[in-house]
């Protein structure tokens, strides 16, 4: 595993952590709400308390979730770039292959050309030279 993915996961374990402890808060205003044997004045100070720290607690943990999807989305870029980079560079050396190849079996072909055409002479030139020293007067 990488540093990256470490990353990753960690930031993903903290956002569920706090989204469990938002709801954990959330239940605790609740029951303390039903349980709690006080006058209407304290519950309603109490409940605006808990309302205040519950929202500087899901403000945090938005901002730390906001930031873990930036980096997230810092990281796919990179990689999305280095990986186009990549292939840039394989579709370069594969033409690059092509046309080395292109260019081998034209000289091959030349070559071949020229040795069928030199052989095609000399056979010519060697029967000719055979029929004339049959055809000569001995």
């Amino acid at each position: 595993m990488n540093a990256t993915s470490d990353e990753s996961a960690h930031d993903q374990r903290a956002a569920t952590l706090a989204i469990s402890f938002v709801w954990g808060v959330m239940a605790g205003a609740v029951a303390a709400l039903l349980l709690a044997p006080a006058s209407g004045h304290e519950t309603t100070a109490r409940l605006e308390a808990n309302a205040r720290d519950l929202r500087e607690r899901a403000s945090r943990a938005i901002g730390r979730g906001r930031a873990a999807v930036d980096r997230a989305s810092a990281h796919l870029q990179s990689q999305a770039q280095h990986a186009s980079h990549i292939a840039t560079e394989a579709r370069q050396a594969l033409t690059e292959i092509r046309e080395r190849g292109e260019h081998a079996v034209a000289t091959i072909r030349r070559e071949a050309t020229a040795a069928v055409t030199d052989a095609r002479t000399a056979y010519r030139e060697a029967r000719a030279e055979i029929e004339g020293e049959r055809d000569a007067p001995s």
